[in-house]
């Protein structure tokens, strides 16, 4: 699956629409920012000549925004998606640094890329990372600071590829404050607990946590598309957001958490996020104005084809790789087994089964991944 997802790319959307527990504020003013809405970034310099702004990006998904506190007492609001969202993969096509949704108007620039962290950062060389497990383990996530005239939600919800909206709204409640994880260790302290995500491909999908590092929440059953990176998850007991949507394989996914994001970004203490980092009162819903996938997929074939540009000859623009594997069948025929050991709780048996699961999609799916990208990279 490429890093990411430009408008010509055709991805199944996942049917989800689960309800969970958590109290939606009154209704307000819809906003172009909130937890689970679409995201687009452009190059620096157009890819093709006179093609549209619009046509001209590549799509990831939103995160949870908030007002920041900094350690020199400035605050600000920010959002925050995956590293891979908003950097570029390939130095010969840098990004802009203005960060936008799609509008059917156009696209409306919310904010600008801040900082970034891990093998995704902006100008880090993809190429040191030594093993595709380091890079399935390492940091993956970018703030963007917004303008602070735009409206933002704590609301998360999604509409899926082809535009239709997926599940009920799930207005968060905080960030969940993981205690630190030393490098290179494991903790299995939230296996079994629940997981849901919002994204702009595959609308909202829930499954369970398998375990956790400092940087990554592990958990079956999301299978996340290309396109939803960046997006929102969260417990859907409690409302928390738990990180970002950034990789996975099949159904086995891994998500950046919020709170090292914040930590590493803000240079906050350990178990003092929600004390520097606030979501925004407002629970209002998404606005509605957002342009789906499907319909920037079939625009920009059209303009491509009356500017004599062949589909089957030339990438969608700004396309960052090639053809995305499917999920091979020795990855699914694991899924029952997992889930049967996670709620008996046998922890060493679903850690055991996730592995194996993993190695099979990364044997069978090596072969169709461009050579130039580490094969777990493909949000």
């Amino acid at each position: 699956m490429s890093p990411l997802s430009s408008p010509l790319r055709r991805v199944a959307a996942a049917v989800a629409g689960v309800a969970v527990a958590a109290t939606l504020a009154p209704a307000a003013a819809a906003a172009p920012v909130a937890p689970g809405a679409p995201l687009r970034i452009s190059p620096a310099d157009p890819s093709l000549p006179g093609i549209p702004d619009e046509f001209d990006t590549f799509a990831c998904s939103q995160g949870v925004s908030g007002e920041v506190r900094r350690q020199d007492g400035t605050t600000g609001p920010v959002m925050l998606t995956a590293a891979h969202c908003v950097n570029s993969l390939h130095p010969e096509m840098p990004f802009a640094a203005e960060v936008k949704v799609p509008k059917h108007g156009g696209d409306q620039v919310v904010g600008t890329r801040g900082a970034s962290g891990g093998p995704m950062a902006e100008n880090a060389e993809v190429s040191s990372v030594d093993s595709t497990v380091e890079l399935f383990t390492s940091q993956d996530w970018a703030v963007v600071d917004l303008d602070p005239a735009v409206p933002t939600s704590r609301l998360s919800e999604s509409i899926d590829y082809h535009g239709n909206p997926s599940g009920h709204g799930v207005a968060m409640t905080g960030v969940r404050d993981y205690r630190n994880v030393p490098g290179g260790q494991v903790r299995v302290d939230n296996f079994g607990q629940p997981i849901c995500k919002d994204g702009m491909v595959s609308g909202r999908s829930c499954g369970v946590q398998i375990a956790r590092t400092q940087h990554a929440v592990f958990s079956w059953g999301l299978s996340y598309a290309s396109g939803d990176s960046g997006g929102n998850n969260f417990d859907p007991n409690t409302g928390e957001v738990i990180g970002v949507t950034s990789q996975g394989v099949g159904p086995f996914g891994r998500t950046q958490t919020a709170d090292a994001a914040l930590q590493d970004a803000y240079d906050i203490p350990d178990g003092q996020v929600n004390d520097h980092f606030t979501l925004p009162e407002s629970a209002a819903p998404h606005d509605t104005d957002f342009r789906a996938l499907e319909q920037d997929g079939s625009q920009a074939l059209g303009w491509m084809e009356h500017n004599g540009y062949a589909a089957a000859e030339t990438a969608a623009p700004g396309e960052q790789s090639t053809q995305e594997p499917a999920a091979p069948a020795s990855v699914q025929q694991h899924t029952d087994q997992l889930l049967e050991h996670v709620q008996s709780g046998d922890v060493d048996a679903a850690l055991d089964t996730a592995r194996h699961a993993v190695d099979a999609a990364l044997g069978d799916a090596q072969a169709q991944w461009s050579d130039a990208l580490p094969a777990p990279l493909h949000f």
